[in-house]
């Protein structure tokens, strides 16, 4: 490996760079450097150039996808290895074993049935073979920097501890199958692993039946709460101006992804570049070889979280004294009695120590200890009733390739095509411009086939419970009915999701905004309307008779819109009416809150005139 330091001179800034040059042994190139003439040469191993810039940012070089997933590996366990190390850890199913007070129990019986080997298999053949390349890359490039470097002589925070060590396709195989279900299956693991049958001496249909005891670990689990699947408390925002509001030929972008500064959804900047075929730069979560968020010369995009839900519940009727059978109605009317299926899961304790727990699967997925859900729920058995989940995104192993395809488009209206052919994205909405001028908004992800109409007729007629969790704004259908099945659009690559044709998107030449809000007003001169309820945020308003078109926008979504119209307007004062860097810049940093702009004046007013309101609490407030 070769070390040098160099002063490079950019168009508009000077960069103190380092370029790494990584080779291992058995390269086809003799001097063990990159160069531009082999390109289409096949790699007999892998072969990168990182060069860092002043703020650390790697910009990888490479001949081939294995050399730039080998650099992105080396490069984030440079900065990062710790918290990888930690997450395939817990993606493994070993925090128990490895990570003490830390460990999970529930966590690790999940996800080590979750991510098998059969899944992980399935999960790889899934891949194109540029992704496969990319990932194995990235692997290599993750454990040489720890040869590199040594166990003892890494990040303090993780230096010697037996979890950290060299990786290989399938430990990161485990962190893809994780990330996969973030608006879906993640959010039950506690429901899932204590989901358990009536124990035999208890009576079925009776409303007070209580499941066996619960693991601590597992009765410990918060309880379930909707926000942390819609991100009803989240903050991305996302602008897109095209041609129209900037004055020039070329879109603006802003971007304002709100993840954590650290722990396992912390983005990642890095720079690809592979001559000739390849060139973009953006931010990826760990793990990922490809941006997740980014831009190359033509096209620039962003993310938020959709409202869109990736699951649904199924109520299963029970046989009646037999808690592992239901009763399923075929699409021809007969009856017949279907099983769940118990699989034991072995988990490593320390000590040399296992623990074997069941998961539970109907025929739609993992069952449910739906009373962990809501106290108002029932437990498995009570009123001859089981609940059991469908998780859409976790039977979607295209996300890799999604960003990948993505990565490589040409423009707003060729990324449009990319995502609809692939369909791979698990929980976002899309915000993007490009070079001719055009904005886009779409929510073109992986969404259950589930219509207004099939929503209310299996949430209808079914007992109280359905209708109460449809109206919590969780999707609930009847299990038990061949007709409650989840549809299938032709022009959708997985079965059971929405096809390209049922999913929502724009093009505009002025503008598109969204903050987490719905597809419905991403420019409010062009409504978008129409589709299933399951890609709204609430579900009630869209049944029924007479559905509405959209419910009150999030003061976030409001405050977009503002900003962007007061600019167009020039009502903010900053001059002329077009949307450019410098004020761009002023516009979503200038700290302006909508409710305070709506309330404040009024509520110092109130203040002002009656200096001893009286509190809520009855009290009255001290003045200082």
């Amino acid at each position: 490996m070769n070390m040098l330091i160099r002063n490079q001179r950019a168009p508009t800034l000077t960069l103190l760079t380092m370029a790494v040059s990584l080779a291992l042994f058995g390269c086809s190139d003799n001097d063990n450097s990159f160069n531009d003439d082999d390109i289409d040469t096949p790699a007999a191993t892998y072969e990168a150039d990182i060069q860092r810039t002043q703020f650390g940012i790697p910009h990888i070089t490479a001949k081939d996808y294995k050399g730039l997933g080998y650099g992105v590996g080396y490069a984030f366990a440079e900065d990062n290895i710790c918290s990888l190390a930690h997450e395939i850890v817990v993606a493994s199913g070993q925090s128990m074993l490895y990570l003490g007070d830390e460990g999970n129990m529930a966590s690790d019986v999940f996800y080590t049935w979750y991510n098998s080997p059969e899944r992980r298999s399935s999960f790889l053949a899934a891949q194109d073979p540029e992704v496969i390349d990319a990932v194995t890359g990235y692997a290599a490039g993750y454990s040489r920097y720890l040869r590199d470097t040594g166990v003892d002589n890494i990040d303090p925070d993780c230096a010697g501890v037996e979890w950290v060590r060299e990786i290989d396709i399938n430990d990161l195989l485990t962190l893809y199958g994780k990330a996969n279900l973030r608006g879906g299956l993640s959010n039950f693991v506690g429901a899932i692993v204590a989901a358990t049958p009536p124990v035999e001496n208890s009576v079925m249909g009776s409303s007070r039946m209580r499941s066996a005891n619960i693991d601590p670990v597992v009765e410990s689990t918060p309880k379930f709460d909707m926000t942390t699947i819609n991100v009803m408390d989240g903050g991305s925002n996302a602008y897109a101006f095209g041609s129209e509001v900037t004055g020039t030929d070329s879109g603006v972008m802003y971007g304002n992804p709100h993840e954590p500064w650290e722990g396992v959804q912390r983005f990642y900047e890095f720079h690809l570049t592979m001559p000739g075929k390849l060139d973009v730069m953006g931010v990826g979560q760990q793990g990922q070889p490809f941006p997740n968020i980014g831009f190359n010369k033509d096209v620039a995009w962003s993310h938020t979280v959709s409202t869109a839900k990736r699951f649904t519940l199924y109520q299963l009727n029970l046989v009646a004294g037999d808690p592992m059978k239901y009763i399923y109605k075929n699409s021809d009317g007969t009856l017949e009695q279907r099983d769940i299926e118990a699989v034991d899961v072995t988990i490593q304790l320390p000590d040399d120590q296992t623990l074997v727990r069941p998961i539970y699967l109907s025929q739609y997925g993992p069952m449910l200890a739906a009373n962990t859900l809501s106290d108002l729920l029932p437990t498995w058995g009570a009123n001859n009733l089981a609940y059991t989940i469908r998780d859409a995104a976790s039977e979607n192993p295209r996300a890799l390739n999604q960003w990948r395809s993505m990565n490589q488009a040409t423009s707003v209206e060729d990324l449009v095509d990319r995502m609809q052919d692939t369909l791979g994205l698990g929980f976002v909405n899309t915000i993007a411009t490009d070079r001719y001028g055009k904005a886009l908004y779409a929510d073109i992800s992986t969404v259950p086939h589930v219509t207004k109409e099939q929503l209310e007729a299996c949430s209808a007629n079914a007992g109280p419970f359905l209708g109460a969790l449809v109206a919590a704004d969780l999707p609930a259908l009847n299990g038990s009915d061949a007709a409650c099945e989840w549809g299938t659009d032709a022009d959708s690559p997985q079965a059971g999701i929405f096809g390209r044709s049922n999913l929502p998107f724009l093009i505009r030449d002025d503008y598109v905004e969204n903050s987490n809000d719905s597809y419905w007003l991403s420019n409010p001169e062009e409504p978008l309307t129409g589709f299933s309820p399951l890609l709204r945020r609430r579900l009630v308003p869209f049944l029924g008779p007479n559905p509405v078109d959209g419910v009150p926008l999030l003061m976030r979504t409001r405050m977009g819109l503002t900003q962007i119209l007061d600019r167009l307007s020039n009502k903010d004062e900053l001059g002329g009416n077009t949307f450019n860097l410098e004020n761009m810049q002023e516009v979503v940093y200038g700290n302006r809150s909508y409710v305070a702009e709506l309330v404040l004046d009024d509520v110092l007013a109130d203040c002002n005139d009656n200096a001893m309101l009286p509190l809520s609490s009855g009290g009255k407030p001290v003045r200082f």
